[in-house]
């Protein structure tokens, strides 16, 4: 009897230190929810920190264009612009990302790179799969932490551009068909 009393108590303190538990975890993430700065773009966008870096999702925006505005924030550590209506090149401020790790501009019609991407010292991910993307900036070879440099679904690409940058950047995988 006193063995059935000593695990029914046993149990019943597991529960309450569990809901405890799982109601701290709760206030903490509804608390690091509202005091995440938003994008002054659209509504629409995500966006999340953590320390002192910052993650911009622009994703499934039908955009156009890129907000000028988020360009100039140092704290971005991961920009995702994937599928949307991107044409051209992403612009030259680019280069003010200094601390871009990520960045994610798949699925658009952009038809290149801008050189300015070089300046991103930082940028470990670059992945422009299904664009229509030809032409390759010789300065995708200064980023020497670039690890992956996706290119698929481009069938226009230059591989003689890749032929020229691939020495100069030989740990980077660069994806292509």
């Amino acid at each position: 009897m006193k063995k059935n009393v000593i695990i029914a108590i046993l149990l019943i303190a597991i529960l309450c230190l569990g809901v405890v538990l799982y109601l701290q975890n709760d206030s903490e993430n509804s608390s690091d929810i509202s005091n995440q700065p938003q994008s002054s773009q659209t509504s629409e966008s995500t966006t999340s920190t953590s320390s002192n870096s910052k993650t911009l999702d622009l994703s499934n925006q039908g955009l156009n264009e890129l907000p000028k505005d988020d360009l100039d924030d140092k704290t971005i550590v991961v920009l995702d612009v994937s599928s949307n209506n991107l044409t051209g090149a992403l612009p030259a401020e680019i280069r003010k990302l200094t601390n871009l790790e990520v960045l994610i501009a798949s699925d658009n019609n952009l038809t290149g790179i801008p050189a300015e991407i070089g300046q991103l010292s930082k940028l470990k991910t670059a992945n422009f799969a299904n664009n229509d993307i030809s032409g390759l900036p010789l300065e995708i070879g200064n980023l020497s932490n670039l690890e992956t440099l996706d290119l698929r679904g481009n069938p226009n690409v230059s591989t003689y551009d890749i032929s020229l940058i691939q020495p100069k950047i030989p740990n980077a995988q660069i994806l292509t068909d």
